[in-house]
């Protein structure tokens, strides 16, 4: 049975609905049909109100958020009204005791003072989360752009980083090894490094030799603040051994990046001879709602071993690291070659929908006591090991809940086609449909009005909405304001609403995905009106001949020292597509006119100019717009 997090992780293959397939799967039933005129767009919403055009990241601490007009400096922009989304619709910026990240300062910038950038605190990183949010009345547009506060909208965050590489995570990590000289091996890591913090004897190597079990430790001999590389020294029996080495290994925390944060432990080479992490690690259901994960091994462990949880752990695509639960014993299975455990976030800001790597350290697994007491000492039986597992394929405002990416407002009939990435779920109570809303270009909220009224004949209250059976990423609201003829029989609805919507809106929660149960985050979106083509001639004119750019010939070659002469040629060819209404085509060179021939090329021998730099094609007639007008080459015919 999938547990929750697998069926959050394999939700990732996400459904995208097309405009055209949604014609196609709109027209299956009587409430899917939307017979023109009917708009759809998935634009940016725009009205005489403030509103959200764009947001991108400024470094790991900082975005800039951007609206259509300009701001007064009285901002209303705080963690409540104001936030970054993740990939997990409920990891959001603010939160305390949940996020890695709070506003610290806003302050307006661009022209018009159109754009504010909103600093954060705290240990996250903006990158790592895919949208912004920005609710109702966070901001006022100044007196001469009509002093509106903004309609709720949300944009994704462009420059987001998501490392979606099995295994990654936004830490510095060992990505590769080798041996530098009898003595030196390096360590190369994924990005540049800030300090050691008591790297030595935290680097080393196995080898596959016989009997050799032993974990060879080196120290630094150089390293180099800003740089990627690390390396390590050897002596003794252990520079002795270093030729042989088949498994290079870092142990957690022992270099940091320029935000602080330490490496995971790293493995990179072959197996060893002890115990070894295999690739199978998983997911597997956790108890009491907790996040469970199975560590496979490719050795039964003893009878008489014991499994030590605090030397695994698991880290996110964001770097947030996850221990195991404390008091909670590992379980490990029949064969003995799989470990289990529970495991929760160490720190705020964690995104169970991310998770890419898992981890195990040489003590993981001990031949007696994961405490010893002296004079006992450790024993540790399996080597260290990392486990890559499959990361998020998220993108710039992608949320692990179902996120509306386009509508259609179908003005016959007052139907409304909002469409998510995701198939929703269709229980009672599952759907909201007063969470959705057409907005006006005055900024005003319209949301589903009751379909009853209508006295005896027309009984049923409340909105009416509904899920395409056959697309049911799909629902669609009716937003006709119904009317009645003599208080008895149902007239024709009133679309007005309908006709002034601009756009759309569905608050957070409105629906939630129908395997996850994850909830929508906010969406707004609007549609570009058409535009009206200017009245003009009824013949259209000529269309202009495409302007051609010179010829760049490149410089002569240098004459060969046996004497004789090179001839440069260049050659030009007309395409057809543009050649049919040609009336001629002259190459010129230093003055001189070279005629096309019939077979639309002009071959001009270039041994007398040795220092012309380009050629000029005129042309005369009308060749079709849209097209180059020329194809030229440059050949070089050597002597012989």
């Amino acid at each position: 049975m999938m547990s929750t997090l697998g069926a959050r992780m394999s939700r990732r293959s996400r459904i995208i609905t097309t405009k055209a397939t949604l014609g196609i799967a709109a027209a299956i039933a009587g409430v899917f049909a939307f017979a023109a005129p009917a708009l759809a767009d998935s634009s940016v919403i725009s009205t005489s109100h403030p509103e959200l055009t764009g947001a991108s990241v400024l470094g790991s601490k900082a975005i800039l958020a951007c609206f259509d007009k300009s701001l007064a400096t009285n901002f209303n922009i705080n963690n409540q009204d104001f936030y970054l989304q993740g990939y997990d619709e409920g990891r959001t910026t603010g939160i305390t005791g949940q996020s890695d990240l709070s506003i610290q300062g806003v302050a307006a910038t661009g022209t018009g003072n159109q754009c504010v950038t909103v600093s954060f605190s705290g240990t996250g990183d903006v990158r790592t989360y895919s949208d912004v949010t920005v609710l109702q009345g966070t901001v006022t547009s100044t007196p001469a752009a009509g002093a509106q506060v903004n309609v709720q909208g949300s944009v994704p965050l462009s420059g987001s980083l998501f490392p979606n590489t099995p295994g990654t995570t936004l830490r510095p990590q060992l990505i590769s090894a080798a041996v530098a000289t009898s003595t030196t091996a390096v360590y190369n890591f994924s990005e540049p490094l800030s300090a050691d913090v008591g790297a030595n004897g935290r680097f080393g190597f196995y080898t596959f030799n016989g009997g050799d079990t032993t974990f060879h430790a080196g120290t630094i001999s150089t390293f180099t603040q800003g740089a990627t590389a690390v390396a390590i020294t050897f002596a003794g029996a252990d520079a002795t051994a270093l030729s042989a080495a088949t498994r290079f290994v870092v142990q957690e925390g022992a270099v940091t990046d320029s935000l602080g944060q330490d490496n995971p432990l790293g493995v990179t080479g072959r197996a060893s001879l002890r115990i070894n992490l295999t690739p199978t690690t998983g997911a597997v259901s956790g108890s009491g709602g907790t996040i469970a994960y199975h560590f496979d091994f490719d050795q039964a462990i003893p009878p008489t071993a014991v499994v030590c949880p605090t030397a695994f752990a698991l880290f996110d695509e964001s770097g947030v690291r996850y221990s195991p639960v404390t008091g909670v014993a590992p379980s490990v299975s029949a064969d003995r070659r799989s470990v289990t455990l529970d495991f929760v976030a160490g720190t705020p800001g964690g995104d169970p929908d991310q998770i890419t790597l898992a981890t195990v350290a040489a003590d993981g697994i001990d031949a007696a006591s994961c405490a010893p007491v002296a004079p006992a000492v450790a024993q540790p039986l399996n080597s260290e090991g990392t486990g890559a597992l499959s990361g998020a394929t998220d993108h710039a405002g992608l949320t692990s809940g179902p996120d509306l990416i386009n509508f259609t407002i179908d003005k016959a009939n007052g139907n409304v086609l909002f469409d998510f990435d995701a198939p929703v779920a269709t229980a009672a109570g599952s759907i909201d449909p007063a969470d959705f809303a057409l907005v006006d270009g005055n900024g005003a909220l319209t949301t589903t009005p009751s379909q009853g009224g209508c006295g005896i004949l027309s009984p049923s209250t409340g909105p009416q909405f509904s899920v395409n059976p056959s697309t049911p990423n799909e629902v669609v609201v009716d937003f006709g304001m119904p009317s009645c003829l003599a208080g008895l029989l149902a007239g024709t609805p009133t679309l007005t609403a309908v006709n002034s919507a601009v756009g759309v809106t569905v608050n957070q929660g409105a629906v939630m995905d129908a395997t996850t149960a994850d909830v929508n985050p906010i969406g707004t979106l609007g549609y570009n009106p058409p535009v009206t083509a200017p009245a003009g001639p009824t013949t259209p004119p000529a269309p202009p001949v495409p302007p051609v750019a010179p010829l760049v010939i490149p410089p002569a070659v240098k004459k060969p020292s046996t004497g004789c002469v090179t001839k440069r040629i260049i050659t030009i060819h007309l395409l057809k597509s543009v050649s049919a209404r040609l009336k001629s085509a002259t190459a010129t060179v230093d003055g001189k006119a070279y005629p096309v021939s019939k077979k639309l090329v002009v071959t001009i021998a270039l041994s007398k100019y040795e220092k012309v730099k380009t050629v000029t094609l005129k042309i005369k007639g009308k060749p079709k717009t849209g097209h180059q007008a020329i194809n030229a080459t440059r050949t070089y015919h050597p002597c012989g």
